[in-house]
This record gives C-alpha cells, structure tokens and sequence, in this order.
C-alpha cells in the first residue's frame, strides 16, 4: 500500500480546527517547538489511524456505548449482589441461630441431667449420714454404760486398795510403837535431833583445835553439814543461841592447802557447799578452818575463837 506523505505545514483533512489550540498559527509554527528532544515525524502512516475514523468529521462512525446503559447495567449488578448477600445473611442468621437453639437445648438436658444426679447424690449421702449417727449414738451409748461401769470397778479398786494401805500402816505403827517401847534413842543433855544425828550450838569461844576437842568429849566431833537440809537446821540452831553469829563447824585444809575435807576424813570434793564468793581461796590469812559467816561458809585462820556446833550420833538405851 502506498503511504501518503505530507509535506511540511500540510496537515491531513481530518485533524479539525477544533482540536488546534486557538493561538496556533499553522503558518508560523516551528516544529522544535512542538517536538523538544525527539525529532518530528516526516510522515504519518494511514495505517495509524483508526479504521472507523472518519476522516471528514474526525470521529468513528461506530455507535459508542451509552453511559446511561452502563449505569443501569451497574446498578442492577449492584441491585442483585445486595439481594445474594441479604439471602446469605438470612441464611447464615437462621442456620446460626437453629444451631444455637440446639446447643442451649442439649446443655439444658445435660444440666437436668446432671441436677437430677446431683439431688439423687445428696439423697443417698443424707440417708447415709443420718445412718451413721444412729449407729454413732447407739455406740456412744454402750461406751457411756460401759464407761459407768468401768469407773464403779475403778472406784471399788480405789477403795480396796486404800483399805489395804490403812491395815498396813497400822500394822507398822504397831510394830515401830512395839520397837520403840524395847529401844529408845536418846541425845546427850541440850542437844537436838535432826536425821537421827544430835547437835548442840555452844555459846563459848574457843579456837577450831580447842571446839574439837570439846565436841570429842561429848562422843561426837564438830557438826558437818552435808547437805542443804542439815546446813539450814544448823543456821536456824546457831542463829537460836546468835543471831547471824560466828561458828565453827567441821571442816578445813590444815592438812593440804586448798584440799578440804570433814573432820572424819571424807573430803569435801565437788559435794554440796555454800561457801561465800571467796570464803575458801585462802589467800589473805592462813584460811584453813571453815565457820559460819552469817549464813555462808567462809575459811578463817583456825587459832582465832569463836563460837562453834557439835554433832553425836545418838544411843539406843533399853527402854523401861
């Protein structure tokens, strides 16, 4: 096919005045002001226009598609799209719904269900508690008899047994008033008895050697207090003849220094004491012989002279 060639400034029929700016001039347009960076065409193929294009009009002479139409067709698209979701909806709603419905009406029959279990559990387990505490009451009653009657045999035992004891202590009574009346023991003139042992405050002052030997003439030695009870029935004995007075009693180291012992050679070691703080270290004078100081024991020097406590064991004298 041959192509038409336009020369320069001849532009085809079909291009319409109404579509060139109003202030173009085709007599004065230069073409680099139409085309900058890219060269102008020399010529415009037939080819390149449309075939329906009417090259007297400029326009196709094809009928084009009313707007009018398209909104209509989109409409109702639109129309029949909102209906299917509405019925979907409905659908959906309604299939919800009904599922729903079934649920709550099974979880309503399991509950009843389970209710019903729940009143029959709480039946059986009263009838089972009541059972219980009848068979609770009827063994507590027996054990209440059984207890009254255990404690008539306790109290029958009890009175046996003191019946008993009574019948035996005056049996004893009777056999130590029958000893008593063959053997009597007896202390020396103003002595008193304490455990079977007789003691005597003396209210003279003599030195420990010399308080000794008086005691030894009694048949016994100085008083030694061995333990709490003694100790306290000598301060009462001493305090009765010298309140919170000085007395020698049996004890002293005048054989070895710091080693104590009673005058019938047993020694003192780590047996009952009541020594004052300080009373025996011996260290100001020749500590030696142990005294009463007021109610504590202390060491002092064994020539001084002070009061002093004997003790005797007593003899048995026929009686009459």
């Amino acid at each position: 096919m041959d192509e038409t060639v336009y020369e320069d400034g001849d532009f085809p029929s079909w291009i319409s005045a109404a579509s060139q700016p109003a202030d173009l001039n085709p007599a004065t347009v230069d073409e680099t002001d139409i085309y900058e960076d890219v060269d102008a065409p020399s010529e415009i193929s037939a080819a390149s226009r449309p075939a329906d294009l009417n090259p007297a009009t400029g326009t196709s002479d094809e009928p084009a598609v009313r707007v009018s139409d398209l909104h209509l067709s989109f409409s109702e698209l639109d129309q029949k799209t909102t209906n299917g979701l509405s019925d979907l909806e409905l659908s959906a709603s309604k299939q919800k719904n009904q599922k729903v419905t079934d649920d709550l009406s099974d979880l309503k029959l399991v509950v009843s269900k389970q209710n019903q279990k729940t009143t029959d559990g709480l039946s059986d387990l009263k009838w089972s508690v009541l059972d219980w505490f009848q068979q609770t009451w009827r063994k507590t009653a027996n054990l209440s008899g059984r207890l009254e009657e255990n404690e008539k045999a306790l109290q029958n035992i009890v009175a046996d047994v003191a019946q008993l004891t009574k019948s035996r202590l005056e049996k004893e009574k009777e056999k130590e008033k029958e000893t008593m009346q063959h053997t009597e023991v007896t202390c020396p003139g103003g002595y008193q008895k304490y455990r079977k042992v007789c003691y005597k405050a003396f209210d003279t002052m003599k030195t420990f050697n010399e308080s000794a030997k008086t005691c030894l003439a009694d048949g016994g030695t100085l008083a030694m207090p061995r333990d709490s009870g003694i100790n306290a029935f000598l301060i009462a004995l001493k305090n009765g003849v010298k309140m919170n007075g000085d007395f020698w009693f049996g004890l002293d180291d005048q054989r070895e220094e710091g080693e104590w012992e009673w005058v019938d050679g047993t020694a003192l070691g780590t047996g009952y004491n009541a020594w004052s703080p300080g009373g025996n270290d011996g260290r100001d004078f020749e500590q030696d012989c142990a005294m009463y100081w007021g109610i504590q024991w202390f060491g002092w020097n064994c020539v001084a002279e002070d009061r002093f406590i004997c003790q005797v064991i007593p003899t048995d004298s026929p009686g009459k």
